[in-house]
């Protein structure tokens, strides 16, 4: 089972399907430590997928970083993604051409985060920072949910909403689409996390 507590927007408990979590992670206690950018860190994620019972296993690792002179290091994955911090946000810079901005700091009053990417108009905003997220027994606490909302750039497109749970230390542990499913499952569960030793450490600095 799992349940949100004291999400902005999020129902009070919500169930989701069983996963096994183990951990090799250290807590992170700097500013990005929501999302701990670091060689070797990985994730393995269920996608849920909405009013069915198909659940898809997703992995991320970090396997290679590089300095920049000046600017911040870039961290790469295993499936192509870039990443790096910024004044309190994660970019991430898909293998797609796609991108994605994560703020990461507390709740902010100068509004929400507006882009553009692959034809979609994009707002972001850190709802809550105190939000406990509970994943088969497993209670991560104080998390960030990030309320993501985006809808074609062509009118008349539907507007999607979602939440995104992050724990200090670990980075996502869940993902909540608006309005719930029938069942009220989590969209995204965090399953396994850790650091272990990339695939390969050519360039790694």
């Amino acid at each position: 089972m799992a349940g949100v507590m004291g999400a902005a927007t999020a129902p009070s408990e919500m169930a989701a399907d069983t996963v096994t979590m183990r951990s090799t992670a250290s807590s992170g206690t700097d500013e990005m430590a929501h999302y701990p950018l670091g060689v070797g860190r990985y994730w393995v994620y269920l996608y849920h997928e909405r009013d069915t019972e198909v659940v898809t296993e997703v992995e991320r690792q970090i396997v290679r970083q590089e300095a920049r002179q000046g600017a911040s290091d870039l961290f790469f994955f295993a499936d192509g993604t870039i990443a790096y911090a910024e004044e309190g946000k994660i970019y991430e810079m898909g293998s797609n051409g796609g991108v994605n901005i994560i703020p990461i700091e507390k709740p902010s009053a100068s509004g929400p985060i507006r882009y553009r990417s692959q034809g979609l108009q994009i707002e972001k905003w850190v709802a809550a920072n105190d939000t406990a997220v509970v994943i088969d027994g497993h209670r991560f606490e104080r998390c960030l949910e990030v309320v993501t909302r985006f809808r074609p750039d062509e009118s008349g497109g539907n507007e999607v909403s979602y939440s995104s749970f992050y724990a200090s230390g670990i980075g996502l542990v869940g993902r909540q689409q608006w309005p719930t499913d029938a069942s009220g499952t989590l969209a995204v569960t965090l399953s396994e996390y850790g650091t272990r030793q990339p695939p390969s450490t050519d360039g790694q600095l």
